[in-house]
């Protein structure tokens, strides 16, 4: 009985760890190709903020963010789309490709919980036509 749940923890903790902040993309972000024509964002995060080289785009244009922590672990997410990757301190960039489908402001926030600025890490974007 002690070997099945130590089953089961582990692979609880490995369910959370694919799960947290993993890649939930729906076919809109990850590390593989990143078309000719996507626009170049770097990314930085740090301990309770975003830093963007640019925050304006436009719609049906591809959107390459290069996103590297800086400091700790966070989950770099777009509210209301399928956009969430989680990037570390110490790890390589990661290439979170989005192709805005319609106008509108758009918040980048944190998605793994990052200490006591987590609720407050979030930025704006905005998508033109």
């Amino acid at each position: 009985m002690k070997g099945v749940w130590v089953g089961l923890s582990l692979l609880a903790v490995a369910g959370l760890a694919t799960g947290c902040g993993g890649s939930a993309d729906g076919g809109q972000s990850g590390s593989g190709s990143v078309p000719a024509n996507a626009v170049k964002v770097n990314v930085q995060a740090s301990n309770w903020k975003w830093t963007l080289d640019q925050t304006t785009f436009k719609v049906g244009v591809p959107v390459d963010f290069r996103v590297q922590a800086t400091e700790g672990a966070h989950g770099f997410s777009i509210a209301g789309t399928n956009i969430n990757r989680t990037v570390a301190q110490g790890q390589d960039p990661v290439d979170v490709v989005w192709t805005p489908d319609k106008p509108g402001t758009y918040t980048i926030q944190c998605s793994v919980y990052c200490g006591t600025g987590h609720g407050t890490m979030q930025t704006q974007i905005t998508v033109t036509p």
